[in-house]
């Protein structure tokens, strides 16, 4: 068999916020607001914060530290406030207004049946979202979307990983913990910045899903136009 590994985005590729907001900005507003809270500290300083460390962090990796680690270094300090309150608090935002999203956060029809496909096809199959939420809040997520049962090889997040999309250490990561090469593994995504290219570039094989803000990618193996056409697209793979 040649491909052992395939990879899921999750948000925009299994799941969805519904309404206009992306993931990113839904937590972006509620995290802000609750550091504002917690801290006495005006809220739009907050955000501007926190927006400049997801931006440090995405700009190369900070190894030997975790996403989570420099997260947490950077918004401590920046904000002068003390990174063990800062840990409470964020715990305390993960356990509590994070839900909110419960209620907006919906499967994509066909992911279900595009997971099911992978794992009978390939012996490993890996969630390949971008690891700037902590891991609670990524298997919230795949719970809420009835994906969460499912013997995967890794599943990323701030905690696990020590680089973002769209680093090539961010896929290196995937295939190292899943123990598999690039020319054996699988991308499946909507985002050709942080999804098809950086994978593209290992070697890996890439499945593009069509949405609004990335209609096609010329860089893709494959264009599709919704994760309900990945199974006829993975039958061909394996069968070639």
């Amino acid at each position: 068999m040649r491909f052992k590994l395939i990879m899921f985005d999750l948000d925009g590729t299994l799941g969805y916020l519904e309404g206009k907001e992306r993931v990113d900005q839904f937590l972006l507003r509620l995290y802000s607001k609750k550091l504002s809270e917690r801290f006495q500290i005006q809220e739009e300083k907050v955000r501007s914060v926190l927006m400049e460390v997801v931006s440090y962090i995405k700009s190369t990796p900070k190894l030997p530290k975790t996403v989570s680690e420099v997260m947490f270094n950077e918004i401590s300090e920046r904000l002068g406030v003390n990174e063990c309150e800062l840990r409470e608090v964020t715990d305390d935002f993960y356990n509590n207004e994070f839900d909110e999203m419960k209620k907006r956060y919906k499967t994509l029809e066909g992911a279900k049946e595009a997971v099911e496909m992978a794992f009978h096809l390939s012996p490993k199959v890996a969630i390949a979202t971008d690891s700037i939420v902590r891991r609670v809040g990524v298997l919230k997520r795949l719970e809420w979307i009835n994906l969460i049962h499912y013997p995967y090889c890794f599943i990323t997040s701030a905690d696990d990983n020590y680089a973002t999309k769209p680093h090539l250490q961010f896929y290196k990561e995937i295939l190292d913990k899943c123990n598999c090469d690039p020319h054996e593994s699988i991308m499946i995504g909507n985002r050709i910045k942080n999804d098809i290219i950086p994978a593209k570039k290992l070697g890996i094989l890439t499945i593009h899903i069509k949405d609004e803000e990335d209609p096609f990618s010329l860089e893709a193996d494959y264009n599709v136009d919704s994760i309900k056409d990945v199974p006829v697209i993975l039958r061909k793979i394996f069968s070639t």
